[in-house]
């Protein structure tokens, strides 16, 4: 049923973490989910055919190991690569959990996430020249790859579990760089567009004005007094159709 997948040499970094956690450490990268979404992660909440995974639960160990709500209280489903899709379902064809999780500890059992760091997943760090990386960069590493491969700030928001864009905003919107200059380029556009247009409007500088659409002094009316609301031009968005003198209701 399953594209076999590639034998690491011995030796390589990849194998350091242990063959039955390599799936974890890629699901945390491409996948983004949390340690603690990992480690309560359960089989049923797995579809490799479609390639999909349910993240409804996370584990914490304060007062003993035990899994609850996610991090927002709220569930989510990614769609993961199709290579990925493979490896989980490789991964739990290997490796029963008697306890239905799909990560589980060598002993059996659920995986305690401060027994990995320093068991595994450090000294493959450290074996691969990587010493400093945290185990949840692999989550950066997930939005990263998402905003380079073009896709916006809410889809990196919710295949990551954020509570709000603003907090996918205020941590991966410098990450943007492309975006910015598209936008700047169209505020570049809109007011040469403004700037170029023939003046539709009569203000206080006469019928002959041949003034462009930025003209400010059209912020008046017709009779030549300040107008207390003024329209908003064509260059902002709207079409301005008449101008009402101050005085009317």
């Amino acid at each position: 049923m399953f594209e076999r997948q590639p034998d690491y040499p011995d030796g390589d970094s990849r194998d350091a973490a242990g063959p039955e956690r390599l799936a974890a450490v890629y699901l945390a990268a491409f996948g983004g989910l949390r340690a603690g979404e990992l480690w309560a992660l359960k089989l049923d909440r797995v579809n490799v055919l479609a390639g999909t995974v349910e993240v409804v639960a996370s584990a914490s160990e304060a007062g003993g190991w035990h899994a609850g709500p996610t991090k927002t209280g709220k569930r989510r489903t990614i769609v993961v690569p199709r290579f990925l899709a493979v490896m989980l379902g490789q991964h739990v064809g290997r490796y029963r959990s008697p306890d239905g999780y799909v990560f589980a500890a060598a002993e059996g059992g659920p995986i305690h996430h401060h027994n990995f760091r320093r068991r595994h997943f450090v000294p493959a760090i450290e074996a691969s020249g990587l010493s400093g990386v945290r185990f949840h960069d692999l989550r950066h590493t997930c939005a990263s790859l998402l905003i380079a491969a073009g896709r916006s700030l809410q889809e990196v928001k919710e295949h990551l579990g954020h509570s709000s864009i603003r907090v996918t905003s205020d941590r991966y919107a410098h990450l943007y760089p492309e975006a910015r200059v598209a936008m700047a380029e169209a505020l570049d556009a809109l007011y040469h567009e403004a700037v170029t247009a023939p003046h539709r409007f009569r203000g206080p500088c006469g019928p002959e004005c041949r003034r462009q659409s930025l003209c400010l002094t059209c912020t008046y009316s017709e009779s030549g007094r300040r107008d207390s609301n003024p329209r908003p031009q064509p260059w902002q968005g709207f079409r301005r159709t008449s101008v009402t003198s101050p005085n009317s209701p």
